[in-house]
């Protein structure tokens, strides 16, 4: 149900969302004890074999808008990250465990000096030769102001991040197995909670082989349902889709999933009042929207080379904006290998995001971004590396009618000492 949020709730909400963030520790307890439960469980399994990473780095980057915005302020930025990963393999049961700590320090803006956490739990559990489940949760935390996902800035604001996810194949026959997958996102924004979100995906459908009709061919269908729940607004999606995957010389891989989606937003709206006090008042207005959703895919995995590419068209979770979002993808990636130690890196994406065609609506969004990062990286010995890397970011806010360039140059030096048994 969609929580109203009147012009005299403001500061009761932001009341709210501070209480939720007192409770973080419990959360973080609660994470941790359920973390131990799952180390003892797989401790007193007999692995094949483990594999135990410690790593860290020391990252110096020269950030020539670290807020992303019209009015650039550069500045230096020292980061230092400490992690540690654990690996299991069984005959059944695969295993990862990971967390970690960075803390970063600003030259001048001393207010921006943050610390942020990350922990993970993974799970694949092979039941037989024809089942097989995955699990995984996640936590992390993020404070750095020009954190970019989905090709956005998120305007991070102190944002916690819970993630969970879960899945299952079952071959029913030797062509067709039936699949499902479940996700979990809650993301809760310190100082902008109407920003904060909860969202849930489910999907189920079936894959067939084609292998009699094309080679190296499979076919699948699925139905999507996802809702997510803003302070603004509540939003859900259903989507049909129809996919294809096909493989060349077992080096090329082409996907593609392709259907339709409609979409029933419930939101806030601000409407001016003719003889103020107050200026406005809210309401609350309902859309429906149907569109396209797509996903395609094309990748290279060479002995020197790999290459993917992607575009899509979908409804995505609006993180850091208050609302779900259509967005349009472009994106690349090439990786090559010079030698045994030198390795290079170009990444590049298109992408925008479009607010539903609503009436008067709380927020709306409408913008596109380009980015551009080369990188190239250099392994001194089995332990020791060097990775150096400039990122060119360019956002343009049609709504706001702003545009924002950012250039980072950073060099990173990276340890890690993996213990196998």
């Amino acid at each position: 149900m969609l929580k109203k949020h009147t012009l005299g709730s403001d500061l009761d909400l932001r009341l709210e969302q501070e209480n939720d963030h007192t409770s973080c520790p419990y959360r973080l307890t609660t994470f941790f004890f359920i973390f131990l439960l799952v180390l003892t469980g797989i401790r007193s399994a007999k692995a094949e074999y483990y594999e135990i990473i410690p790593s860290a780095n020391l990252t110096q980057e020269y950030n020539d808008n670290i807020f992303v915005s019209e009015t650039a302020v550069n500045d230096f930025i020292t980061s230092v990250a400490s992690d540690l990963a654990v690996l299991g393999m069984d005959e059944r049961l695969d295993w990862n465990l990971s967390g970690g700590v960075r803390f970063r320090e600003y030259a001048e803006n001393k207010l921006q000096n943050q610390q942020d956490w990350h922990a993970k739990i993974g799970l694949n559990y092979r039941h037989t030769e024809r089942s097989s489940i995955y699990t995984d949760v996640s936590f992390i935390t993020d404070t750095r102001p020009d954190t970019i996902e989905n090709g956005f800035v998120t305007r991070s604001a102190d944002r916690e991040r819970y993630m969970f996810n879960i899945g299952g194949r079952h071959a029913a026959s030797e062509t067709s197995s039936p699949f499902f997958t479940y996700s979990y996102v809650q993301e809760d924004f310190k100082f902008f909670p109407e920003r904060n979100q909860r969202t849930n995906i489910l999907a189920i459908g079936v894959s067939h082989r084609l292998d009699r009709i094309l080679p190296m061919t499979t076919g699948q269908m699925f139905v999507n349902y996802s809702h997510s729940d803003y302070a603004t607004s509540d939003d859900d999606t259903v989507r049909f889709l129809l996919g294809v995957e096909k493989t060349w010389s077992e080096r090329w891989r082409f996907n593609a999933n392709a259907g339709i989606r409609y979409t029933k937003s419930t939101f806030v709206t601000l409407t001016p009042n003719a003889t103020p006090p107050p200026t406005a008042f809210t309401g609350e207005g309902v859309s429906d929207d149907w569109g396209p959703a797509t996903d395609i895919a094309l990748s290279y995995d060479g002995e020197y080379t790999r290459i993917a590419l992607t575009a899509g068209r979908d409804v995505v979770p609006g993180s850091g904006q208050g609302r779900s979002l259509e967005q349009v993808r472009w994106t690349g990636n090439v990786n090559h290998r010079f030698s045994d130690n030198l390795r290079g890196n170009l990444n590049a994406s298109i992408q925008s995001q479009q607010s539903f065609r609503d009436i008067n609506p709380a927020l709306r969004v409408d913008r596109w971004s380009f980015l551009f990062s080369p990188s190239i990286s250099h392994d001194f010995t089995r332990h020791w590396s060097i990775e150096c890397v400039y990122r060119f970011f360019f956002l343009d806010d049609r709504r706001g009618n702003q545009e924002a360039i950012q250039n980072i140059f950073a060099v990173t030096l990276s340890f890690r000492y993996p213990f196998i048994k």
